[in-house]
């Protein structure tokens, strides 16, 4: 998948610390949300998800606006619906 969009990104500008969307626990509630906010209002918002579900388990960090735990339920999800659709 091409990663363009990703210059475009909220979360790619200068003021902007990576650190937000890498939280240690996914318990640190006010960090999450704190990174979902910037995602919220990201022109590539749906191009990030799209990316991050697409891409190995075992990304880390807040993508999309989704937790690795989210994006793992997700997965579990579409693959439950593919098989009983198939």
């Amino acid at each position: 998948m091409n990663t363009a969009w990703m210059s475009h990104a909220r979360c790619a500008a200068e003021d902007v610390d990576e650190e937000l969307f890498f939280p240690r626990s996914e318990a640190n509630l006010g960090q999450v949300a704190e990174a979902r906010e910037m995602c919220l209002n990201c022109p590539v918002l749906a191009l990030c998800r799209e990316w991050a579900l697409a891409e190995p388990p075992s990304l880390a960090g807040i993508w999309g606006g989704l937790t690795h735990s989210e994006r793992t339920h997700r997965r579990r999800q579409e693959a439950r619906t593919a098989a009983q659709a198939g």
